[in-house]
């Protein structure tokens, strides 16, 4: 079977050969422009006005095809919209992003389709937008990409020998669980945090002063190692922080809620509980 697909001003062609049956055409009255996606400028500015090399994805000509994964069929409006839904932090669509790239490099540069040459050439590693992290008296807030999750403390005696230290980086601990439920792996991620106590520990790498504390700072670098994610904390004023509100109870709309949630693991079991 042969698949051709001809795109004109304001419609598509589409044309079937198959082997013992006469041709089939079907023309669909289908505005191009509708169904092409620009690339995110969130991390790259995209393909140049005018260029010259690849096809733009808004100029009517015949789409050339390569294969995703499970067989799937992509075009180049398609696979610029993968490059924008990975930019806009889409774990499924950088996933695939992934694996086109692995196919296209390893095609031969002669036989690359003008889909492949133009993920190859236009894409850029997404800068994953700001994670933010707090805890109080309360529990613990999370947001990232304007999704939230929180998670409360459980009123008991456990809770009552915890620090402010404490719970500081387990509010770190849980944001690297928490994009590992989500499939990030080999990305850069930098978490705000209004703790200064928290981010010095990880500039340096340890809590020198305080081994119970360290510990726990060694085990989220040990979690990011695990996943290739290269964790930089930054400092940011409690003014600034996304993740107060969710952290003292005032929790935003479910629908904003992340989808990815993470297992609570065994030490913090009877510590925490997520806000449903």
């Amino acid at each position: 079977m042969v698949l051709i697909v001809c795109c004109g001003r304001g419609s598509v062609t589409i044309s079937l050969t198959l082997s013992c049956f006469s041709n089939v055409s079907v023309r669909l009255p289908i505005d191009v422009g509708e169904v092409t996606s620009s690339v995110s400028a969130s991390c790259t500015e995209g393909p140049p006005s005018g260029s010259s090399q690849l096809p733009d994805p808004k100029t009517p000509s015949t789409w050339t095809f390569i294969h995703g994964p499970e067989h799937k069929v992509l075009n180049v409006p398609q696979v610029s919209s993968l490059m924008s839904s990975a930019h806009d932090g889409d774990a499924s669509a950088l996933h695939t992003i992934r694996t086109l790239i692995t196919s296209a490099i390893r095609s031969s540069p002669r036989k690359r389709s003008a889909a492949q040459k133009y993920l190859l050439q236009y894409w850029k590693k997404p800068c994953l937008r700001q994670i933010f992290v707090d805890a109080s008296r309360r529990g613990i807030g999370f947001v990232f990409n304007e999704r939230w999750l929180a998670w409360h403390f459980v009123n008991n005696q456990k809770r009552q020998k915890l620090t402010t230290c404490w719970a500081e980086l387990t509010a770190v601990e849980l944001a690297i669980r928490t994009l590992i439920a989500a499939t990030y792996r080999h990305v850069p991620l930098t978490v705000r945090s209004d703790h200064g106590g928290v981010v010095k520990a990880f500039e340096a790498r340890r809590w020198k002063t305080k081994p119970k504390l360290d510990k726990i700072v060694r085990q989220i670098l040990s979690l990011c190692d695990e996943a290739g994610l290269r964790l930089q904390v930054e400092w940011v004023p409690s003014k600034d922080n996304l993740a107060d509100k969710p952290s003292r109870g005032d929790y935003p709309s479910r629908e904003l809620s992340f989808q990815y949630r993470p297992s609570i693991p065994i030490h913090l079991d009877g510590l925490i509980e997520e806000v449903e």
